[in-house]
């Protein structure tokens, strides 16, 4: 009899991982009527499918937290090479009831379902899985970058879907701060929002999770699994779109809109995503690096946008002209604190264009670090401001640096009436 069992966290994902091949584990959480002798598949929250193993002992007595369960020690414990994702399973068996209520640590799926569950295990390590697959680093951005250019060697293609993971991760977290994360495994990388995946990049391959109907013409390299069960975790329709990478440059903008529209739902369905033990700061890091280097979807970048680096200003480097090092973990805070509104203006573009624009704005130094000369810690909240791209170069138009508030008189005395009341609204959202 098959027996599904369930980590707690990243202690039990790291007791299984770092498990001996074929040795043992003690005291796991097992169903009570659990004989010697019933296979095992092990389950650990954000991490997937993750193992096999035996059940070797007569399950004893015991309490897990103030709950009565019972415990066996488990036995050739054998890692699967390549871990498989919940969603996939999900989508392979939409009809068991148990992955719409994992809050029990261990389930005893029938007959039916423990064959079904046993061949989509086995045909995802056919899908996904490569000779030698081991755990990664999921601190190193180098590995994280090593991971990603394998799975898509076109540079632009890369960056195409980088844009795309690092835009859905900035509406997540303006929603929720922690209803994200992005996990690394060997073959690939999944970004989560909620409780659901929304981004995926495999060998060849991205995946975009949309709210439906996202209404477009599939073609060879863009279209939707046609066997995909949906979310039950989300209200609405969801769509799942394959897409190849050497179409990610063209992606239609439909698709974007309606994927954003899931980050959006998904975040705040769940304002704490329930993967954050498997985040993947090194994915993080490459994100910023790349797509902070570039601009953010090929904005122009302004001598004063944050730019990569850390939260101490001023640090030069020479370029064909001084640029200054900046960190996105500054203009983060910025936002988070004010919002995506324009501090002078107050233009939203999510609200202006729609979810393919949202949360996208430029970060303002309300002082240049140029006249500021010596490093100096730089402060999100004081030292910062969300401005859209037609204020932020009134800003600086003939070299100059104007103030927030001369931007806005300058606005007002032009007697042009796009000036909205929620011009100030950032500085209310910014007070906790």
């Amino acid at each position: 009899m098959l027996r599904v069992l369930v980590g707690d966290g990243e202690k039990d994902y790291q007791l299984i991982v770092d498990c001996v091949e074929g040795g043992p584990l003690q005291d796991w959480v097992v169903p009570k009527d659990a004989v010697p002798g019933d296979e095992a598949v092990m389950f650990v929250p954000g991490h997937g499918f993750l193992a096999r193993a035996t059940v070797s002992t007569v399950p004893t007595p015991t309490l897990f937290g103030n709950q009565h369960a019972y415990r066996s020690q488990l036995s050739q414990v054998s890692c699967l090479p390549v871990p498989v994702p919940l969603e996939y399973v999900e989508q392979r068996l939409p009809t068991w009831g148990w992955l719409r209520q994992r809050v029990k640590s261990r389930h005893t799926p029938d007959t039916e379902v423990a064959r079904r569950l046993a061949e989509a295990l086995t045909e995802y390590q056919r899908l996904h899985g490569r000779a030698g697959a081991t755990t990664v680093d999921r601190t190193d951005p180098i590995a994280a970058e090593k991971i990603l250019t394998e799975l898509c060697p076109d540079a632009n293609a890369l960056l195409c879907w980088a844009r795309h993971a690092w835009q859905a991760i900035e509406v997540a977290r303006s929603i929720a701060a922690e209803s994200w994360e992005v996990t690394l495994f060997s073959d690939g990388v999944r970004l989560n929002v909620g409780q659901v995946a929304v981004l995926e990049l495999w060998s060849g391959i991205a995946v975009f999770y949309c709210c439906a109907p996202v209404q477009i013409e599939p073609s060879e390299q863009v279209r939707p699994q046609d066997d995909w069960g949906g979310y039950g975790a989300v209200k609405g329709g969801t769509e799942r779109w394959i897409v190849a990478v050497t179409a990610l440059p063209g992606l239609q903008p439909r698709l974007i809109e309606k994927h954003i529209e899931l980050v959006r739902l998904a975040a705040r369905s769940k304002k704490a995503s329930p993967f954050r033990a498997a985040q993947s700061p090194g994915v993080v890091l490459y994100l910023e690096k790349v797509v902070g280097g570039a601009g953010r979807d090929g904005e122009c970048v302004f001598p004063d946008e944050v730019l990569p680096g850390n939260l101490r200003e001023g640090a030069k480097r020479t370029v064909e002209v001084n640029a200054y090092e900046r960190n996105p973990e500054a203009r983060r805070r910025c936002i988070q604190h004010y919002g995506p509104s324009c501090a002078v203006c107050g233009l939203e573009f999510g609200m202006a264009y729609g979810p393919v624009a949202d949360g996208h704005i430029h970060v303002h130094h309300l002082k240049p670090v140029a006249e500021i000369g010596a490093e100096y810690e730089v402060d999100p909240v004081a030292d910062l401001r969300p401005v859209c791209p037609n204020c932020h170069a009134v800003i600086h138009i003939g070299g100059q640096t104007r103030s927030i508030e001369e931007v806005r008189r300058l606005l007002e005395t032009s007697g042009n009436k796009r000036l909205p009341p929620r011009a100030s609204r950032t500085t209310v959202r910014g007070r906790r």
